[in-house]
């Protein structure tokens, strides 16, 4: 059996409250990270086949990274962990194994 409901009216608040509802909703799935989810200031370096990431820790607390390496026409790949102490540097590398070499270099920060 198939209802048919005519003259439904819906009010102009409820409209108004679902698309706010709705709009923050997004607005709250697609925010970024906090600030503090990356803290480690890093520098890379790229020849060729070769890339490295050297990264600078300047809070109070021991941080861990490693290189993500993008290679062109081959696999990718990702550097050593790397363990930086408060205040120190520290550097993780990798290698693409063929292909055109390294195409970007990106860290990934826990």
């Amino acid at each position: 059996m198939t209802r048919t409901y005519h003259n439904v009216v819906t009010p102009r608040w409820w409209r108004t409250t679902v698309a706010l509802t709705a709009a923050a909703l997004g607005a709250t799935l697609i925010a970024p990270l906090p600030a503090e989810a990356r803290v480690l200031r890093c520098s890379d370096r790229i020849d060729g086949h070769f890339a490295s990431v050297t990264c600078h820790n300047p809070t109070r607390q021991s941080r861990t990274f490693r290189a993500v390496i993008t290679c062109g026409w081959w696999p990718d790949t990702k550097g050593n962990w790397a363990t930086v102490a408060p205040g120190q540097r520290a550097t993780s590398s990798g290698k693409c194994g063929g292909g055109s070499g390294v195409g970007a270099v990106g860290v990934d920060e826990r």
